[in-house]
């Protein structure tokens, strides 16, 4: 009987230390899917707001040739400032990689600034209605650039710290994702 008692009670202490392993390894597995979920949800973040950037750049780079059509006449003086715009539209067009993008972005965003200047030393044309309406919404896109380039910042910031804590950044390693270059035309007007 005594023996029966003995075999019970390893029998139950088996029984209950399996259980706490399969509790414990449970919670560690609930605690990865978490963990990975958080990752690829900081992943998609990150990607959705520079595709938000992207939108908001195409915009603008299609509101140029407008702006070039409406100027063209007024400013026939100035061909050194259409030059630089059309090849800052050109490398654009050419660039594949992101870094060549923002590259491509910055040429355009000063070859943007120059043509402001000699606008402003035109009286004619900034009177004219279609360029008043082309620079207030060139000026609107501009803002919303410059706030989206900051989100998208932030966001690429959160990830990398994300990234360079523990455990979080050896999961990451194991799934291949990596800090996303914030590689984005940082001009500011």
């Amino acid at each position: 009987m005594v023996l029966l008692g003995l075999f019970l009670s390893a029998w139950i202490v088996a029984l209950l230390v399996a259980a706490t392993l399969m509790l414990i390894l449970t919670a560690f597995m609930v605690y990865l899917a978490g963990l990975y979920r958080s990752l690829v949800a900081g992943k998609n973040r990150m990607g959705r707001s520079f595709s938000d950037l992207e939108v908001l750049l195409k915009r603008r780079h299609d509101e140029l040739p407008k702006l070039i059509e409406t100027c063209k006449g007024y400013m026939a003086s100035e061909p050194g400032t259409w030059q630089d715009l059309k090849e800052a539209r050109a490398a654009l067009a050419r660039a594949g990689t992101p870094a060549e993008k923002a590259q491509a972005e910055e040429l355009e965003g000063r070859a943007l600034e120059a043509l402001w200047a000699a606008v402003e030393k035109r009286a004619d044309l900034r009177a004219n209605r279609s360029f008043l309406e082309l620079r207030l919404r060139l000026a609107e896109l501009e803002t919303r650039i410059a706030a989206q380039r900051n989100a998208y910042h932030q966001e690429v910031s959160a990830f990398k710290t994300r990234l360079g804590q523990a455990p979080a950044g050896w999961l990451a390693r194991l799934m291949g994702l990596g800090p996303r270059s914030t590689t984005s035309p940082k001009r500011e007007r």
